[in-house]
């Protein structure tokens, strides 16, 4: 047989405006940090873009941005082709030549830019 015990509830009055205006601010903060992945993704791009080494331009022009609302990421890559395959040897090196970083160095250059754009975002979210 148990012991008495001793139960408490309560419930929280007005909450349901404050709950709709959080529903909101997500759905607005999701399109406000999608919008900021696309800004940031085509400053990258171009920042890779101005590092990479040109000899014919093909891998220059092969460098694409493309963003996933779904997953919040922006992708910058190289598209392949037969004659524009050497994006990570370049960017890494191999064991015959030495890398020649172009992608990861214009990501750095960016990252405080984004971070405080995000911090932004979020800040003036919060206070409305």
């Amino acid at each position: 047989m148990a012991g008495p015990r001793a139960t408490l509830s309560w419930e929280l009055i007005g909450l349901d405006e404050e709950m709709k205006r959080l529903r909101e601010m997500g759905a607005e903060l999701e399109q406000e940090v999608y919008k900021v992945l696309g800004e940031h993704g085509k400053k990258i791009r171009e920042g890779a873009k101005s590092r990479v080494p040109v000899s014919s331009g093909r891998l220059q022009r092969s460098l694409k941005m493309t963003r996933s609302r779904r997953k919040m990421y922006a992708k910058i890559y190289s598209k392949e082709t037969a004659d524009c395959y050497h994006a990570p040897f370049i960017e890494y090196g191999t064991k015959h030549s030495e890398a020649r970083p172009f992608l990861g160095p214009a990501a750095r250059e960016d990252e405080p830019d984004f971070v405080a754009d995000i911090e932004r975002i979020v800040e003036e979210m919060i206070r409305k």
